[in-house]
C-alpha cells in the first residue's frame, strides 16, 4: 500500500499517469534485462473515446506499439518525460487500426511471434471475479488456459487501493522460477525510483534480497595463500614416490626421479650458461617429455617460459619474439627445422644460451648438461615472480603478450584434486595445443597429483580415428579438450571410451549436443565446462554439466552455463553503471581473483585498461580482469554466456581480435 501511494505521489509530481511511471520502470527493467536502449512495448487502448461510443456493445479495442529511447543514461525524471511523449503520441493515433501500421511498416513476418512487439505491458485488472444474477445460480466452468499469446504479458491494476503485478509468460522460453524473480526485480526497481527518481538510470540495482544468497559478494576476502613453486613440489612427489611413471611418451618413460634429477641438470647449466632470474628462454617445441623437462629446467633456473609453436607462419612467431625479447633459446629436437627467416632474426637477438634439448633420455646422456649437478639450485622463487609468457590476439595488428606469475600456477591444485577426486593413479592424456593454458593444466596438473602424463605421438594426433585409439590403447581416464576437439572426435564410428572418467572442456562454447555426444562415447565419465582466459592463467569458472541434461532447447545448441567462480575468484557481472547485476540483467563478466597475470608485456596502459582495481573496495592489490564477455546470472548464481562484447570471436578456441584480421588483409597488394 505504501508503495502505490508514493508510485501515485511521484506521478502527479512528475505530470504523468500511473501507467506512465510504471510502464516506464517496465522499459527500464527490460532494458537492463537485454543490454538494449530501443525498446518497444505494447499495450492495448479501449478505443471508446467518443461519447457516441459509450453505450455501444462491441470491441473497440487497439494495440499500441509504444516505443522508447533510454539511450544516453538519463535520470528517471527525464525518462519519464519521453514515455509520457511517446503514450501522448500514441493515444493521438489510437484510431490507427493496429493491422494498417504492420501492413504499412511490412517487416519481415515471423507467424510465431507478434510483428513488431513481444511484449505487452497491461492496465486492465485480471484479478478473479464473481458474478452474481438475481435468481440464478451461478456455476464457473473450467476450462484449459490458453497458450500465451506474447512472451510476455505484464498485468499492474490497481486493486483494493495498491498496484498489483502478474505476469503471464510463454513457458517454452521462461521458467517459473525466472518469472518470479523477475517480478521481485520489477517490485525493487519500484521502490529504488520513488526514494531516487532523479538518479540515473544506470544506477538502480536488480540485486534483490533473495538473490543476494546466490551472487557473489564484491567485497568479501579472498584467500592469497600460494603453495610454492611448481617444481619445488614435483621434487616433493619425486621424494615421496621415485619410481612411480611421471611421463610416457611413444618411445620411453620418465619417472619422477629421474624428471627431477634432470630438470635440474639443465636448470645448472642455463644458469652456467648467463640465464639470469627473471630471463626469458623461448622453446620452440612439439608433444614430447623433452617439453615438459624444458619447462621444469627454465623454471627452476628461475627464468620464463615461452612456447613456439612450429606450426604457426614464421612471421607470427618474430612477433613473439619481438615482444618477448628472450635471453634463451631451446630447441627441442624432432620439432622441425627453423625457416630461413626466422634464423635470421635469431641471429640477431642478443642471446646468452642457444641449446639443441634431444628427444629422449638416451640423447640426453651426451647433453651438454650431463655432467652438471643434478642438485636443486635454490633460486628463491615468489608468487609475484613471472613464470611464462602467453600470446593472445590483439586489436591492433600485433599480438599480446600476457605475463603469467607463479602464484596462479599452483594455488589452484589442492582445490583440483579434492573437487574433482583426481589423484595419483589417474593418467592424463597431453593433447592440447602448444598455444593454449590448457597445455599447463595438462601438464602441471597430473605431475602435482603424482599421475602419469601421457603424450602422443605426432601420428596418434593426425586424424580422430587414431587419436581415439590412442586414448583406449593407455587407458587415459583425464582428458583436457576444446568444444571443436570434441566434435572432431565424434566423427569417429568406433568411438567408446570405457577408462575415461573426467573430461574438462574449455576454450570455447560447449553445447548440450556437444556433452550429450561426449557422454555417449565416454559413458563413465564426468563433463566439467571451465571457463577462463590467458589472462586468468588458468580456467577460473567451473560448472559440472549433469548426467542427465535435454538437448532440445535450440537443437541442442544451447549453451552450457560458465558456472561459478573457482576457489578465491568470483564471476562478477556488471552493469554499464558499474553494479553488480541481478539474475537475469546482462552484464559484463569481470574475474576477481587475487591469482591474476601480472599484465601485458610492455604495455602499461593496456594493463590498467584491462586489470583494474575493485571498485567495491578500492584496495590496490584487489583486482579484477576486465574479459569482454557478456553473461547473465542465473537463478541458482551459475553464470550463463551470452556474447563476446567488441570485436571478437572465438576459432576452435583461440581468441581472435577482428581488428588484428584487418590489419593483416590491409597489408596484402589488393587491399583497398
Amino acid at each position: 500500500m505504501e508503495l502505490t501511494e508514493e508510485l501515485k505521489d511521484l506521478s502527479r509530481r512528475a505530470g504523468v499517469t500511473r501507467f506512465m511511471t510504471l510502464l516506464a520502470a517496465f522499459n527500464l527493467l527490460l532494458s537492463r534485462h537485454t543490454g538494449q536502449e530501443d525498446i518497444v512495448v505494447g499495450s492495448t487502448i479501449a478505443g471508446r473515446n467518443r461519447p457516441e461510443l459509450d453505450g455501444v456493445i462491441g470491441f473497440f479495442i487497439n494495440a499500441l506499439a509504444l516505443r522508447t529511447d533510454l539511450s544516453g543514461n538519463p535520470s528517471f525524471i527525464d525518462l519519464l518525460k519521453r514515455v509520457r511523449e511517446v503514450c501522448l503520441d500514441a493515444y493521438t493515433h489510437q484510431d490507427l487500426p493496429f493491422e494498417k501500421v504492420v501492413e504499412e511498416l511490412n517487416p519481415q513476418r515471423d507467424f510465431s511471434r507478434n510483428p513488431l512487439f513481444q511484449v505487452l505491458f497491461n492496465w486492465a485488472d485480471v484479478s478473479e471475479r464473481v458474478l452474481t444474477l438475481p435468481g440464478c445460480e451461478i456455476v464457473k466452468l473450467s476450462y484449459a488456459a490458453p497458450s500465451a499469446k506474447f512472451d510476455l504479458t505484464v498485468y499492474a491494476p490497481e486493486i483494493d487501493g495498491r498496484v498489483e503485478l502478474a505476469i503471464v509468460y510463454n513457458a517454452e522460453l521462461f521458467s517459473e522460477a525466472r518469472i518470479a524473480g523477475l517480478l521481485e526485480q520489477f517490485s525493487c526497481l519500484l521502490s529504488q525510483i520513488v526514494e531516487k527518481p532523479e538518479r540515473s538510470i544506470d544506477q538502480y540495482s536488480l540485486v534483490t534480497p533473495s538473490a543476494q544468497a546466490v551472487l557473489p559478494d564484491p567485497t568479501e576476502p579472498l584467500d592469497d595463500t600460494w603453495e610454492g613453486a611448481f617444481h619445488e613440489l614435483l621434487s616433493k612427489q619425486a621424494e615421496h614416490a621415485p619410481e612411480r611413471l611421471a611421463v610416457v611418451d611413444p618411445n620411453e618413460t620418465w619417472t619422477y626421479r629421474e624428471l627431477d634429477m634432470r630438470s635440474n641438470q639443465l636448470a645448472n647449466y642455463l644458469v652456467a650458461s648467463g640465464i639470469q632470474p627473471n630471463d626469458i628462454i623461448a622453446i620452440y617445441a612439439h608433444r614430447t617429455s623433452a617439453l615438459v623437462l624444458a619447462l621444469l629446467g627454465i623454471l627452476r633456473a628461475g627464468a620464463v617460459f615461452v612456447i613456439l609453436d612450429p606450426t604457426y607462419p614464421a612471421s607470427r612467431l618474430i612477433s613473439y619474439l619481438r615482444i618477448a625479447r628472450p635471453r634463451g633459446w631451446v630447441h627441442i629436437e624432432g620439432a622441425g627445422e627453423l625457416s630461413q627467416e626466422l634464423r635470421d632474426y635469431l641471429a640477431g637477438l642478443d642471446l646468452c644460451c642457444r641449446l639443441t634439448l634431444p628427444n629422449g633420455k638416451a640423447s640426453s646422456d651426451r647433453s651438454p648438461w650431463q655432467d652438471y649437478s643434478s642438485r636443486d639450485l635454490g633460486v628463491p622463487i615468489q608468487a609475484d615472480d613471472p613464470a611464462y609468457v602467453a600470446f593472445t590476439s590483439g586489436s591492433t595488428g600485433e599480438p599480446k603478450g600476457v605475463l603469467c606469475r607463479h602464484g596462479p600456477v599452483t594455488h589452484f591444485l589442492p582445490w583440483h584434486k579434492k573437487t574433482f577426486d583426481v589423484g595419483a593413479s589417474d593418467r592424463v592424456g597431453l593433447v592440447s595445443g602448444l598455444s593454449y593454458s590448457l597445455l599447463h593444466r595438462d601438464i602441471f596438473t597430473p605431475l602435482f597429483l603424482g599421475a602419469t602424463l601421457y603424450v602422443p605421438g605426432p601420428n596418434d594426433m593426425e586424424s580422430p580415428e587414431r587419436l581415439s585409439n590412442w586414448l583406449r590403447q593407455t587407458g587415459i581416464t583425464v582428458l583436457h579438450l576444446t568444444p571443436a576437439l570434441g566434435q572432431l572426435m565424434q566423427t569417429v564410428s568406433e568411438r567408446i571410451l570405457p577408462s575415461l572418467r573426467c573430461v574438462f572442456f574449455a576454450g570455447d562454447v560447449l553445447t548440450t549436443h556437444d556433452t550429450a555426444m561426449i557422454r555417449k562415447s565416454a559413458p563413465n565419465s564426468k563433463i566439467l565446462n571451465f571457463y577462463g582466459a590467458t589472462e586468468t592463467q588458468r580456467a577460473v569458472g567451473y560448472y559440472a554439466v549433469p548426467e542427465h541434461i535435454s538437448t532440445q532447447a535450440r537443437g541442442g545448441r544451447q549453451a552450457i552455463p560458465l558456472g561459478r567462480g573457482i576457489k578465491d575468484v568470483q564471476l562478477l557481472l556488471l552493469t554499464a553503471g558499474g553494479q553488480l547485476a541481478g539474475i537475469g540483467e546482462l552484464g559484463e563478466l569481470y574475474v576477481r581473483s587475487p591469482h591474476l597475470a601480472r599484465g601485458y608485456v610492455g604495455d602499461d596502459e593496456l594493463t590498467q585498461q584491462k586489470f583494474i582495481v575493485n571498485p567495491f573496495t578500492k584496495k590496490s592489490g584487489d583486482r579484477l580482469f576486465r574479459t569482454g564477455e557478456l553473461g547473465r546470472y542465473l537463478p541458482d548464481g551459475n553464470v550463463e554466456w551470452v556474447g563476446r562484447k567488441g570485436r571478437r570471436v572465438n576459432i576452435r578456441g583461440f581468441r581472435v581480435e577482428l581488428g588484428e584480421v584487418e590489419s593483416v588483409l590491409s597489408q596484402h597488394p589488393c587491399s583497398n
